[in-house]
């Protein structure tokens, strides 16, 4: 199976899914990531979700907002900025901060995915912000967070794999 294949079989599972599922698998990745990991004075990147992604809206109410940070999109790379209660939706109807884009090192990036393999390979949207931007990341951790369990596929040469991937089942940590 394509990644194409994949990502088309992740959306149709998003879908069908009732709330009250979709709110469970929420709560239970949100304790698993404030539990696990220690956010405390650290700079934190982490997206702001869509209506059909993992909640990151009630984990940002969780951590300190002086030290947040949200994808923005600029020349087409992608950039983070100041995390402000501020919002314009982006060329792609995605929610972004309106704060200009920072270049302060980020202790944690959380990202979005529609699909993991056991490797911590992760299938996004298809058009390769995350990987060209976490490859020139240093000394960052990389957390994905997922509905799903992992499903096998093989990365592109271009893939940058995750330090670890946050299910409402499990965490998964690269070896």
């Amino acid at each position: 199976m394509n990644k194409n294949d994949i990502r088309l079989i992740a959306k149709k599972n998003r879908i069908i899914k009732t709330l009250h599922q979709r709110n469970v698998q929420n709560i239970n990745i949100k304790y698993n990531l404030l539990n696990n990991f220690d956010f405390h004075n650290k700079n934190v990147a982490i997206y702001l979700s869509t209506p059909d992604e993992v909640d990151t809206w009630n984990i940002i109410k969780e951590l300190d907002k002086s030290n947040i940070f949200t994808p923005k999109i600029y020349n087409d790379n992608l950039h983070f900025s100041k995390f402000i209660n501020n919002f314009s939706k982006n060329k792609f109807n995605i929610l972004e901060c309106n704060s200009p884009i920072t270049n302060v090192h980020l202790d944690y990036v959380i990202v979005p995915l529609l699909a993991f393999n056991s490797q911590l390979y992760r299938i996004g949207y298809g058009k390769g912000f995350y990987d060209k931007c976490l490859d020139k990341l240093k000394n960052t951790i990389f957390i994905g967070l997922a509905f799903d369990y992992p499903i096998q596929f093989t990365p592109d040469k271009h893939d940058v794999p995750l330090h670890y991937i946050i299910n409402p089942y499990n965490i998964y940590k690269k070896l």
